[in-house]
């Protein structure tokens, strides 16, 4: 699996900036607006929500592709690409 963010990580389907397709995990949604924006904070409540809804390896390869990101942004993306943001 390859890191949708554009960053060359591991991690769901390359599918293109301009794609308008749902996440890799459509049954996992996480809200983030309003919360604590902190990285570190997001990559946890996201890795949590995959494994609680079953997904352990996709868990573990989306928290070690966000680790490796390089900018919160890259984060960001990975994470819309990988489950939906509420």
């Amino acid at each position: 699996m390859s890191c949708t963010c554009g960053c060359g990580r591991n991690l769901g389907e390359s599918t293109g900036p301009n794609s308008d397709s749902s996440p890799k995990f459509s049954d996992v949604s996480v809200e983030l607006i309003g919360q604590d924006g902190n990285v570190f904070s997001i990559i946890g409540k996201v890795t949590q929500a995959l494994r609680r809804a079953g997904h352990m390896d996709a868990a573990t390869e989306y928290q070690k592709a966000a680790m490796n990101c390089e900018s919160y942004d890259e984060v960001l993306q990975l994470t819309m690409k990988t489950i939906n943001i509420e």
